[in-house]
């Protein structure tokens, strides 16, 4: 008995541990990394969380004049480190400008490649070689 109980309690530790890994997806699941779209608006959240860091913006509708929120996933934490990114850059109320992948459904959603500080810094968070295997797996 006693050892039945120390297997499932194990089993139960590591199914717990490595179910997450199975919840990450790759970008070219739901994003469209063939297109890419530009935006600008008004830095409002960052949510500089694993696996992805969620930046959002609000871009003022030309058809009916509102904010409306975007919501731009990033490479993982440490990749965009790497590239030399901090979320303290980031200042609420900032213009940013936002080069991005679409998301496939056509919601207010995208991947950033390219984002553009107001003082004109500019972070390439997806490289374009990052691309070229996306399209080494997809086809």
């Amino acid at each position: 008995m006693r050892t039945r109980v120390v297997v499932l309690v194990a089993a139960g530790a590591l199914l717990t541990t490595t179910l997450p890994l199975f919840a990450h997806h790759s970008p070219q699941a739901e994003f469209d990394l063939f297109t890419t779209k530009q935006i600008s608006g008004t830095f409002n959240k960052l949510e500089w969380t694993n696996p992805h860091p969620y930046l959002h913006i609000l871009v003022k509708d030309p058809k009916s004049g509102q904010e409306v929120r975007w919501d731009f996933e990033t490479d993982g934490i440490q990749n965009v480190k790497k590239k030399g990114f901090d979320r303290t850059f980031l200042k609420w109320g900032d213009q940013l400008q936002i080069e991005y992948y679409p998301a496939r459904d056509g919601t207010n959603h995208g991947y950033i490649r390219k984002l553009v500080l107001p003082d004109g810094r500019t972070y390439e968070l997806f490289y374009a070689k990052d691309v070229e295997t996306a399209e080494k797996t997809t086809k």
